[in-house]
């Protein structure tokens, strides 16, 4: 797949346009650019997925909320087959009228013979346009236009704003369910205190990724991906209030791998979550928490006996 500037991208070949936002890349967006790619087999066009590097959706009450990076959305839409990719800039383009992106952006700059959307698409300037809007705007263009219908998980329609809430929510699972895949991140492993060694069971500590949207603190069943391999692990999302004090100390993301005592430092890490296991609490003594996280690895250990994911 090639990653394509709009500003400077002179079409070679006509396309089928996916439009959306595309946050988490959801079961409801993976069809859509799915049906985008069989039109464009068909048709012997390019597939093309247009969104936004930041969306302003994707923010809300200084929260960051970004499900999926850009180059995990680069990743997932490479997997997707789709031949090209336009991250545009969103503030250069909501001033736009429906007209004028239709016939600036889709037809001129992306070549665009056939957009395709779900039905609650909205473009233009203050959002004034919809589906509808879209498919008369491309149709007085000569232009076509495939709407599709939301994809339905236990009779409701699969959407961002809930794959957030039950990320938030921990719930860990049923977010998997709406994506097709488990909620993740990657990032550098840190040093930290050293505590997990001390208490027999080592960690890898990594901070959040900064835009990505964070689950509850908590302690998580998960799996740890890294040199091309998966490990079973138990991680902390949180503060660790046993041996923290203080409002300002920073989240972290503390992995212990099952079975693994490697040097991962400065090696990028990662942790895909697979269940909740507890929220974060204070225990009395260490020796508190060295009990209950040895009860946590043995809960995760019979899990992936289980789940036979690895």
């Amino acid at each position: 797949m090639q990653i394509i500037d709009r500003k400077n991208h002179i079409p070679q070949k006509k396309s089928v346009v996916a439009l959306g936002n595309f946050d988490g890349i959801h079961l409801g967006h993976a069809a859509l650019i799915n049906k985008a790619v069989a039109l464009a087999n068909e048709s012997g066009l390019l597939s093309c997925v247009y969104t936004f590097s930041d969306h302003p959706s994707n923010f809300k009450n200084g929260i960051n909320r970004i499900i999926t990076d850009n180059s995990e959305k680069a990743q997932i839409l490479s997997d997707l087959c789709a031949d090209l990719l336009c991250l545009d800039d969103f503030d250069e383009v909501k001033n736009l009228s429906c007209r004028q992106f239709c016939e600036e952006i889709l037809v001129k700059a992306l070549g665009c013979e056939i957009a395709i959307c779900g039905d609650n698409y909205s473009f233009g300037a203050g959002r004034s346009g919809n589906a509808d809007t879209l498919k008369r705007e491309m149709e007085a263009l000569g232009k076509k236009v495939v709407v599709l219908d939301c994809v339905l998980k236990h009779g409701e329609c699969i959407n961002s704003t809930r794959v957030r809430e039950l990320i938030c929510e921990g719930k860990m699972e049923e977010a998997a369910e709406l994506l097709g895949r488990r909620y993740s991140f990657c990032s550098e492993v840190v040093h930290g205190k050293k505590l997990g060694r001390i208490l027999g069971s080592p960690t890898v500590n990594q901070f959040f990724p900064e835009k990505k949207l964070r689950p509850k603190n908590g302690v998580y069943i998960s799996l740890c991906v890294f040199d091309g391999k998966k490990y079973a692990g138990v991680t902390n999302v949180g503060t660790n209030p046993t041996v923290n004090d203080g409002e300002n100390t920073p989240v972290l993301c503390e992995t212990h791998i099952i079975g693994f005592d490697g040097d991962l430092y400065g090696k990028e890490v990662r942790i895909e979550f697979c269940r909740h296991l507890r929220d974060e609490k204070k225990f009395s003594s260490l020796d508190e928490l060295k009990k209950e996280i040895l009860q946590n690895i043995s809960q995760a250990q019979e899990y992936f006996e289980r789940e036979k994911l690895l």
